[in-house]
């Protein structure tokens, strides 16, 4: 009698005599032997100690020949087959082997007639009888197996999805965040009943011909379906919204899986239609080494920052105690816009329909990766082969690329080295090559002045807020709106030592430290509260008790605290146009004076910010400044990926809608 209990591979000796007692020993007692091959559970001293106190016997194969185990050979050759209703050794000699008296009775069989012509008509006899057995539970098998299929069957000239097996496309296959499928690809011939030669790109390096399990239909509205892509078990909306940070010193978790309480597979399959007019854009499966493919060396992303954590999550890191709350990288923008993109509800996979062409280059990633590189072809080399690729591709050809755009994460002074020769600040080359140029380029802070950058458009830094659904937005902006405010102003950040555009926070921290109505938190000064200002928690507390967030210059003219000023409701004050009037054309309201204060870095009002803020009428002005920020918290968000039926319209919609009407 045979017992097949499930089990996997990691377990250890302990685990498997829990094992063995739960389902062997209760329905049979104790063995008197137990044989086994030698496998390190079965031999390790846990094992033989417990059995031998139990006064069982154990019996082990031989060493690296585990056929010699006569005892198991023995008794599932001598069983009989519930399909032939013979045992395999009957059904090859005729006959069963005599077994020890006392585990079974003496066998009746038929006497076999020492004639060699009679003996093989009996053993024919049998194999027939037994291959009709076989024939009979065959084709009850069949029958309870295809009860439900339907054969599939493509045409010259269909369009079909090509599952990426992992064995036939290790480097498509090497992340778990890579795509498991890719297409739409051309059927081009039909061989065989079930094989097919395919259409495929240069880049696959596989052989054309595919089984048909290995290919599923595309149809036409499929920018509609669910994303091959994704996990399933992670996409839909939570059912259930628990939204405020609270503002003790929460630990970000050091998990890394998102695991969501989401609504049914019904609403799952009822993905949204795209709701921004004539967006449609068409994303490239770019070669992994552009993208996903850097994610493997993940602890060497950034020369300062392990990015492992950072890049965990699509891109939005690692997730807070709330819902819809992770500790995001500022630099991360371009992994965040290319899941959100993936899943985009106007997303087409047929580049003859598409307006737009989205090239998902991580180079942010990439050039904080190679900013100490002294090779300057080195560190150009991966921006220049992107190039290289794309002037290759058909869809290039149409327009020259300029219905293409590429996001990146990192301000646009970190991709506009001019040449070999020239200054070295840790730039590589990537915005001055001519086909980039040729390009839109989203970037988290474009160069302000250069008429040569108007390819360049300014995205938000991400924040920490990714809702999944209007709901938990709305809970939000209700939130932030009724909350109370006992500061006048605030300021998040540290001196820049050496930076002349960054010269006003040193007049800010002191002004600060000597009043009572502002909240300070000092940053890069080494101490606890230095720490404090990578903490999602900490910075939004400071700030949604404040009535203005100061937004000086640092190490560039725009600020990631800019954006999280917004989302907690605080009115930013900018003391240099370029922080984000120049910048965010697409976001911000024409009239900076409705939802901001600028004071001149260099005026008089520099020297006395307070008495400047005081002027500001509370109950009028500021109350409709802070209307107006919380109203513009949507826009300037990136939502969830995993988001499937928003009911507003976030950062990425913004972007994509403008990036069309550039196309009209």
């Amino acid at each position: 009698m045979a017992h097949f209990v499930p089990c996997n591979k990691t377990v250890d000796a302990s685990h498997i005599a829990d094992l063995y007692f739960r389902e062997i020993v209760k329905l049979h007692g104790v063995p008197k032997t137990i044989t086994s091959d030698r496998d390190s559970k079965f031999i390790s001293h846990f094992w033989r100690t417990l059995w031998r106190k139990l006064g069982t016997s154990l019996q082990f194969s031989s060493s690296y020949h585990p056929q010699t185990d006569a005892q198991v050979e023995f008794a599932y050759n001598r069983s009989p087959s519930q399909t032939t209703g013979h045992s395999p050794f009957e059904a090859v000699y005729g006959l069963n082997p005599i077994g020890p008296l006392e585990l079974a009775p003496l066998p009746v069989t038929k006497h076999f007639s020492g004639d060699a012509e009679e003996r093989a008509k009996e053993i024919k006899k049998l194999h027939e009888k037994i291959r009709g057995s076989i024939l009979k539970k065959n084709e009850q098998y069949s029958k309870q197996a295809n009860k439900h299929w339907k054969p599939t069957a493509f045409k010259e000239g269909d369009l079909v999805w090509i599952h990426l097996r992992k064995e036939r496309f290790p480097s498509k296959r090497s992340s778990k965040l890579m795509p498991r499928a890719d297409g739409p690809f051309r059927v081009l011939q039909r061989i065989g009943e079930n094989a097919y030669k395919i259409e495929m790109p240069g880049d696959y390096e596989v052989s054309a011909t595919f089984n048909v399990s290995n290919l599923s239909p595309y149809y036409k509205d499929q920018e509609d379906q669910v994303d091959l892509g994704a996990s399933l078990h992670q996409l839909g909306e939570t059912d259930t919204v628990v939204l405020w940070l609270p503002p003790s010193k929460t630990k970000p978790h050091t998990h890394t899986q998102v695991i969501n309480n989401t609504k049914s597979s019904l609403a799952l399959a009822l993905a949204p239609s795209c709701n921004l007019g004539n967006v449609s854009v068409y994303v490239y499966s770019l070669p992994p080494e552009f993208n996903l493919g850097l994610l493997n060396d993940c602890h060497h992303l950034n020369i300062y920052t392990d990015m492992c954590p950072h890049v965990a999550n699509h891109g939005l890191g690692q997730p807070l105690a709330s819902t819809s709350w992770f500790a995001t990288h500022q630099f991360i923008a371009e992994m965040i816009f290319h899941a959100r993109v993936e899943n985009h509800p106007c997303r087409t996979y047929d580049p003859n329909r598409a307006n737009l062409f989205y090239v998902p280059f991580y180079g942010g990633l990439y050039a904080s990766s190679k900013f100490r590189e002294s090779d300057l072809k080195a560190r150009d080399a991966l921006a220049v082969r992107l190039a290289d690729y794309m002037i290759e591709q058909p869809t290039w050809r149409k327009q020259n690329g300029r219905d293409h755009f590429l996001v990146l994460g990192r301000t646009a002074w970190d991709f506009m080295r001019k040449s070999l020769s020239g200054p070295d600040f840790g730039a590589n080359v990537l915005l001055n090559l001519p086909p980039v140029l040729n390009m839109s380029v989203l970037t988290v802070e474009r160069h302000p002045w250069m008429a040569a950058t108007s390819n360049q458009h300014a995205i938000p830094y991400p924040s920490y807020f990714h809702p999944f659904s209007n709901s938990e937005l709305v809970t939000w902006q209700k939130q932030v709106k009724q909350a109370k405010r006992p500061y006048l102003w605030s300021f998040i950040g540290g001196p820049r030592k050496g930076l002349e555009k960054a010269a006003i926070r040193d007049k800010i921290i002191f002004q600060c430290e000597n009043s009572k109505k502002c909240k300070l938190l000092k940053c890069g000064d080494g101490g606890s509260s230095s720490k404090n200002c990578h903490n999602p928690s900490e910075v939004l507390s400071v700030m949604i008790e404040s009535e203005f967030c100061l937004q000086a210059p640092g190490d560039s003219f725009t600020r990631r605290s800019t954006f999280d000023a917004f989302l907690a409701g605080c009115i930013p004050v900018f003391f240099s146009p370029h922080t984000a009037y120049t910048q965010y054309a697409w976001y911000l309201p024409q009239n900076p004076k409705t939802y901001s204060v600028y004071i001149d870095e260099k005026g008089n009002g520099s020297q006395r910010i307070e008495k400047e803020l005081l002027k500001i009428h509370r109950e009028t002005v500021i109350k409709r400044m802070r209307e107006r920020v919380i109203d513009m918290i949507p826009t300037l968000t990136y939502a969830h990926p995993n988001a499937t039926h928003l009911g507003f319209k976030d950062a990425v919609d913004v972007a994509l809608l403008a990036l069309s009407n550039q196309q009209i």
